[in-house]
């Protein structure tokens, strides 16, 4: 996997921040149509301010792992980041911000695991 998730970034946070400090760990991947570096901040739709994650594409795999080796549990821009290797829409573990409940897994899954405890 060649993409990692951030997690814990502050909304003043930008693409061009994002790529400087990620950047320095290995070549990112370009978004030709972009003509930036591929970074996606998620954002509010209401207020368009970024929502503190994002994720960052590398052009080599093993510099991704190498950035969640050397970032996750770092304080980045004052604040203290998680950061894991992204999982793609088509599978079932995206992060856990991804989910309506902090758990992480779809809601159907964590009915099911409630059940089981029981």
């Amino acid at each position: 996997n060649d993409m990692v998730y951030v997690a814990g970034l502050p909304d003043t946070v930008t693409e061009a921040d994002l790529s400087q400090i990620f950047g320095s760990i290995g070549q990112l991947k370009y978004d030709k149509k972009k003509e930036a570096d591929k970074i996606w901040l998620y954002r509010d739709k209401n207020t368009g301010l970024p929502k503190g994650d994002a994720t960052v594409s590398y052009a080599d795999p093993f510099a991704a792992e190498a950035a969640v080796n050397w970032f996750n549990g770092r304080e980045v821009f004052g604040r203290r980041v998680v950061v894991s290797l992204a999982q793609r829409k088509d599978g079932d573990n995206l992060p856990a911000s991804h989910y309506s409940n902090p758990l992480g897994a779809p809601p159907q899954q964590q009915q099911q695991q409630q059940q089981q405890q029981q």
